[in-house]
């Protein structure tokens, strides 16, 4: 018996148990299934056991895709009862309709490979990025990942600020359980593609998940080491430095080298267990200026998994060390740059917010004038206390302000009323005793540069604009993150909510000094921002350049900062030129694809300026130029079609799908209220396109967000909300996302 009569005999078995649980008796003859689905249909059972086939699974639908962690790992499921979406690509050049979808997201900067080995049908997978069904970027695709194989597999480079969404689909036909695995090989498995670490200090994170070992490798620490990832460290000083992996998740083994290639490297020194776990593992050696050390991380007994590879040097203490040689600062607005590396706590020193002070540089300062004034420890890359005193030596200094511990990589922040003569001693400590660069700034509260907060961020707005600016009052907030890694000290602000869904670059070419660029999205810093993208050095340049996967209706804020290369110079202060624009610049962007007579289409098109005329479906169609975009209103007796836009010269651009016009007018949101206590919004069961937005701000700055879900009850659409007086007000609509 072959795998399809296997498979038809347990459907028949499955059938005639079902038509016998119903009172029916089934006879069919070997050979003759269709015959026997005839009669079984004439014995009125038919239904019932139809009832019984596969439902569609969970991940049949792109909105719906099963979520998948980490860097390794294996999932099971089913295409059976599964279908295709309109507007669903073709994947691996096989039209089927039965794919399930799959969303994942690497942890590290990573090469990865999906497997459908071990699934029963003949299966095909495609991975894509991108935010929605119809606009769909894709990465890899495969049906065959070996001649005569029923099986595919992809292999691609991914990227740690990406979504991926991976579909698996059948042969025509075919459909059953599935297999997906997926395993990774880390980017520095190899001595020749290493991680560079910076600074004299420092902690990176990774995994050595699929590492194996180069060709004639013997790593320290015995036969049975496997698994090894590289690192390279300049050094520039001389001290004694010490590297560890405590902190990681299997058993370690760590090896220091110098040398250039891997046949004539020196052994420097190495450890197993010394970590303070008993597992990890811990070395100490003296570095010398402009050496260059090879680190490799090994797992013993073939262990691999998350590292944690953490570095110090041991270095003199800074001039200003103690409190004795405080460094004068003088004027209204400033920065002073340096390092705690080698600081060291004074007899007979204050505690800082309760805690012994570790690693304490001081600095002295004499107010020009009276007025609010600020100090901030900005971008350090070290979890930082700062604390403003008067008086003159330990015996009788008194507290005036104490800036707050947020972490490293964020800026402890002192505020207080300055008074005019008055000198102030400032302590800037490292908590833990914690190496790194600095940048102490001071201002004044009324000189600083309009969007240098981000709540006063800078509105951007449509498709595609360029705007100028500056950063010369500039300097990092409480709790502002490092972007793109590193330190910065002089960020400003812009605010862009995005028109449509599609993808996006936004770049700071044209800027005259070395910035840094990173797009978030979240409500605050307080609450934590969310990292979309970020960059340093675009193309080997000094300015930067992010591209990604922008959704409608979604704020997304911008930071623009001045790098420090990891706290090796000093952040400069310039002009800013920052541009957005699509990615695809020759396409027509349409937002919504579909709506109603009356809806109104936001489009993105190169050259506003120059648009003429818009039709739809060959029906001209009212437009205007608002916000950065072409918006177009659905005419009365238009039908789904292909938008056209006409510019100077007769010529034309066209979407590249057709904008499907539903039928009927839109429909009217009711609001009830059936107590005291909340509100019932509802609109009438034929729209269940249309979702439910609000927002708290009806001005043209506003940002429309997704509403609270509804629930189809009888013949409409019900969300239900709970009424309280202490709230700001909201404003519901609806539209069709």
């Amino acid at each position: 018996m072959n795998e399809v009569q296997e498979r038809s005999a347990r459907v028949l078995w499955g059938l005639a148990a079902r038509a016998s649980s119903l009172g029916c008796a089934l006879r069919f003859r070997p050979g003759a299934f269709r015959a026997f689905l005839v009669s079984a249909m004439a014995c009125g059972c038919l239904s019932g056991i139809l009832a019984a086939s596969a439902a569609a699974p969970p991940n049949d639908k792109f909105a719906s895709a099963q979520l998948i962690l980490g860097v390794e790992g294996s999932t099971t499921g089913s295409n059976a009862g599964a279908t295709s979406q309109p507007g669903e690509p073709v994947h691996a050049g096989t039209a089927s309709g039965k794919s399930v979808w799959y969303r994942w997201h690497p942890p590290f900067d990573i090469a990865v490979t999906f497997s459908t080995e071990g699934s029963v049908p003949d299966t095909v997978i495609a991975v894509y990025t991108g935010f929605a069904l119809g606009a769909l970027t894709p990465v890899a695709s495969n049906d065959d990942a070996t001649p005569g194989s029923r099986y595919a597999s992809v292999s691609f480079k991914a990227d740690d600020s990406i979504d991926y969404w991976i579909a698996v689909d059948s042969r025509p036909g075919d459909g059953g359980p599935l297999s997906l695995t997926w395993s990774s090989t880390p980017s520095n498995d190899r001595f020749t593609s290493f991680r560079l670490l910076d600074g004299s200090s420092g902690m990176v994170r990774g995994s050595s998940a699929g590492a194996g070992l180069d060709p004639d490798e013997t790593p320290a620490g015995g036969s049975d080491v496997t698994g090894t990832v590289w690192f390279a460290w300049p050094s520039s000083l001389s001290g004694d430095v010490t590297f560890d992996t405590m902190g990681s998740e299997f058993d370690t083994v760590i090896a220091i080298y110098v040398g250039d290639d891997l046949g004539s490297l020196s052994l420097i020194g190495a450890d197993d267990n010394s970590g303070d776990d008993g597992v990890t593992s811990l070395v100490m050696f003296h570095a010398d200026p402009g050496g260059r050390y090879r680190i490799a991380i090994g797992g013993r007994n073939g262990a691999r998994g998350t590292y944690r590879l953490t570095w110090r040097q041991t270095l003199p203490p800074p001039d200003n060390d103690d409190l004795s040689a405080a460094r004068l600062l003088s004027g209204t607005t400033g920065e002073a740059f340096g390092s705690v590396d080698g600081a060291t706590a004074e007899v007979g020193e204050p505690p800082t917010d309760g805690r012994a002070p570790t690693a304490s540089v001081w600095f002295r300062w004499t107010a020009p004038r009276s007025e609010t004034v600020f100090f901030t420890a900005q971008g350090s890359l070290f979890a930082s206390e700062l604390s403003v005193y008067t008086g003159t030596d330990y015996t009788d200094l008194s507290l005036v302000a104490m800036g707050e511990d947020l972490g490293a990589g964020q800026s402890a922040f002192a505020r207080f009323e300055a008074t005019e003569g008055t000198t102030y001693l400032v302590s800037l400590d490292s908590e833990d005793a914690t190496v790194g660069a600095y940048t102490l700034a001071w201002n004044y509260e009324d000189l600083r540069t309009p969007n240098n907060e981000f709540a006063r961020a800078r509105k951007l707005i449509g498709f595609s604009g360029r705007i100028s600016g500056e950063n010369y009052r500039a300097d990092n907030e409480p709790g502002e993150p490092m972007h793109a890694g590193d330190p910065g000290g002089r960020s400003v602000w812009y605010r862009w909510p995005s028109p449509a869904d599609f993808r996006v670059i936004v770049e700071t070419a044209g800027s005259n000094f070395d910035t840094l660029l990173a797009v978030y999205t979240g409500e605050d810093l307080v609450s934590g921002l969310t990292l979309v993208a970020s960059n340093d050095d675009f193309d080997h340049q000094l300015t930067s350049r992010v591209t990604f996967d922008a959704r409608a209706g979604v704020a997304y804020y911008i930071a623009v900062d001045s790098a420090t290369d990891h706290g090796f110079k000093v952040a400069e202060i310039g002009a800013i030129e920052l541009a957005w624009r699509p990615a695809q610049s020759d396409a027509l962007i349409v937002y919504p694809s579909k709506g109603m007579v009356g809806t109104r289409i936001c489009i993105g098109v190169g050259e506003l300026e120059k648009v003429k005329g818009v039709t739809l479906g060959g029906l001209a169609a009212d437009f205007y130029l608002q916000d950065g975009a072409l918006n177009v209103l659905v005419p009365p007796g238009a039908t789904t079609g292909a938008i056209e836009v006409t510019l100077d010269q007769g010529v034309t651009q066209t979407s590249s799908s057709d904008f499907v016009v539903l039928p009927g007018s839109p429909p009217t949101l009711a609001i009830s209220a059936p107590s005291a206590s909340w509100v019932r919004l509802s609109w009438p069961s034929q729209f269940p396109d249309f979702v439910l937005q609000w927002t708290d701000d009806l001005s043209d700055s506003g940002i429309w967000r997704l509403g609270p879900s509804a629930s189809l009850v009888g013949g409409e659409w019900r969300a239900e909300l709970a009424i309280d007086p202490r709230n700001q007000s909201r404003f519901y609509r609806l539209a069709i996302p």
